[in-house]
């Protein structure tokens, strides 16, 4: 789907590092933590390529909100690397999906959060928050050491959090479900509605992109 129609999505990532200034050291240690979503088994590497569509969507809205485009980027293209610890089993299922296997997907947060935390704080902190905000939100507690002093920097994790959120499950919503749709991509329409109508935590970030 737009703007990822014929992209090398592998070769746009590379050159977002050049765009954004990507400290050689810390590009290195984001090619660490993504080596094995993106370098192990194709279906691993589906993940990593949704990440780079969230990581280059987050950029896109921090733009849109005159916010540094970092502060989403990163933790767009860190979000998943927890999901190279899930077993290909269950991170490949397409069909007869249960509550354990929802258990055990669900751990990929607090996974990425302990991997990246030690390198990139800020960054694990706003992914452990992405799924919090869904009806059937995860983690149900956040880490301990998860709880920054109300102020600049919790606010700014929150948002975040929020933003990696809206532009996580618009990704994810392209994909082509059997389910939902018997085997045909979504339409613009329909994306727009599961969005808004179902989750009103989207709707009011939705709106507030709206009004920039």
């Amino acid at each position: 789907y737009p703007p990822f129609v014929n992209v090398n999505l592998d070769k746009l990532h590379r050159q977002t590092i050049e765009e954004l200034g990507i400290k050689e050291a810390d590009s290195m240690r984001i090619d660490a933590l993504t080596a094995p979503l993106a370098r192990t088994h194709p279906v691993r590497t589906l993940h990593w390529h949704h990440s780079i569509r969230v990581s280059q969507l987050g950029r896109l809205v921090a733009i849109h909100l005159q916010m540094e485009e970092k502060k989403l980027w990163y933790p767009g293209i860190l979000h998943d690397v927890g999901k190279a610890l899930i077993p290909i089993s269950i991170l490949g299922k397409t069909s007869g999906w249960n509550e354990r296997d929802a258990q055990a997907m669900r751990s990929h947060v607090m996974y990425g959060y302990l991997l990246v935390h030690p390198v990139f704080a800020f960054s694990a902190d706003v992914l452990v928050k992405h799924h919090t905000y869904q009806a059937d939100g995860y983690p149900k507690r956040l880490p301990r050491r998860f709880f920054p002093r109300p102020g600049p920097l919790a606010a700014t994790i929150a948002r975040c959090g929020r933003l990696l959120a809206l532009v996580d499950h618009f990704d994810a919503l392209h994909r082509v479900n059997t389910t939902d749709t018997g085997g045909r991509p979504k339409s613009g329409e329909e994306i727009y509605r599961l969005m808004i109508d179902h989750r009103s935590e989207e709707r009011r970030v939705g709106k507030e992109c709206r009004s920039r």
